[in-house]
């Protein structure tokens, strides 16, 4: 009686399923990429391409390996993102709260920077006149005068021609007794006083100065020059012009 091999037999080449062209299809059992192999190369151990493993193909014909399992990679990035976009949102209402803004009640002037505020384009108005009329500029003159005030002060006919009123003026504000000293001095100081900086009308300082190199008066010495206006919207119009006192001589001049 003949004895039985125990050693099995090779899977019956019908098993494995080779197609018309003599190929095997197969499946990487790491990635589960899909190849297609000769018969013979059946018990032949070969490489994926893909994730490099090394596998025997007749052990993996026509099985679908299960592929690589990236959930944890995919929630992990999940909650990477999650946090990256609470961080960002939690940065932007951080500069959007009350205390990252100036509040409304500190970023209004109070009532003293208002005044001060006042009192100083006021003041750089009537300084303006000063030069303008010492400097024979007519049209700034004009621009911070009130004609027939000053028509009156000067005794100019407010009626004349606008040409020959021009000069008219500016040859009387050269003569006047209070204005002439615009021409003597420099002015470029002035003061007000409260009620001046906030009603429409009032009086201003302007503080007149010896010219450099003026021999004649001490560096120190200075006179005052009391300036009436009116305002025309947020313009000062000058109406009269009175000098309060003049710089002294030096003593021998």
């Amino acid at each position: 009686m003949a004895r039985r091999n125990s050693v099995r037999s090779p899977k019956p080449p019908e098993v494995l399923r080779i197609s018309a062209d003599g190929k095997v299809e197969i499946f990487c059992p790491n990635c589960g990429t899909r190849f297609r192999i000769f018969e013979a190369g059946i018990d032949t151990s070969v490489r994926c391409t893909v994730c490099e493993n090394s596998f025997l193909p007749r052990n993996s014909t026509g099985k679908i390996a299960k592929g690589k399992d990236h959930t944890k990679v995919y929630v992990t990035f999940g909650l990477l993102v999650v946090v990256l976009v609470a961080g960002i949102a939690v940065l932007m209402n951080k500069k959007r709260t009350p205390e990252s803004q100036p509040s409304a009640v500190a970023a209004a002037p109070s009532q003293s920077q208002k005044l001060e505020l006042e009192r100083k384009t006021r003041r750089d108005q009537v300084i303006k006149w000063g030069q303008s009329v010492a400097k024979g500029d007519i049209y700034l003159t004009r621009e911070y005068s009130d004609i027939d005030g000053l028509c009156r002060l000067l005794g100019v006919n407010p009626k004349l021609p606008q040409a020959q009123l021009d000069k008219e003026l500016m040859r009387a504000l050269q003569q006047n007794n209070n204005t002439r000293a615009l021409f003597d001095f420099d002015c470029n100081k002035g003061t007000l006083s409260d009620d001046a900086a906030s009603n429409p009308t009032g009086r201003a300082v302007l503080i007149l100065t010896p010219r450099t190199g003026d021999e004649n008066y001490d560096r120190l010495a200075s006179g005052e020059l009391a300036l009436d206006f009116k305002m025309e919207g947020s313009t000062v119009k000058v109406t009269n012009c009175t000098v309060l006192s003049l710089p002294l001589k030096r003593k021998g001049r």
